[in-house]
């Protein structure tokens, strides 16, 4: 089962909608004895867009870090 979430964007809605789909599909794979797995794209340009003076390596390697720290406690209740 895959899910998409988005972290892009972290006020408490999107954090809750966000839960929702991980809920979702959890529920799903206890039906069928699948695995989840879970996504979320990012789209360079967005992340890039707007900044003067900042190496896009440095603004992409710190909004992977953020992610990934947001994603991993979002999923530790999903094993």
């Amino acid at each position: 089962v895959l899910a998409t979430i988005d972290l892009r964007h972290t006020d408490r809605q999107h954090q809750l909608m966000n839960l929702r789909v991980l809920e979702a599909a959890q529920r799903l794979v206890g039906l069928g004895r699948g695995r989840l797995h879970c996504v979320h794209a990012v789209d360079s340009a967005a992340v890039l867009g707007g900044l003067d003076g900042v190496t896009p390596a440095r603004v992409e390697r710190e909004f992977k870090t953020r992610a990934r720290e947001l994603l991993e406690s979002m999923l530790k209740p999903y094993g």
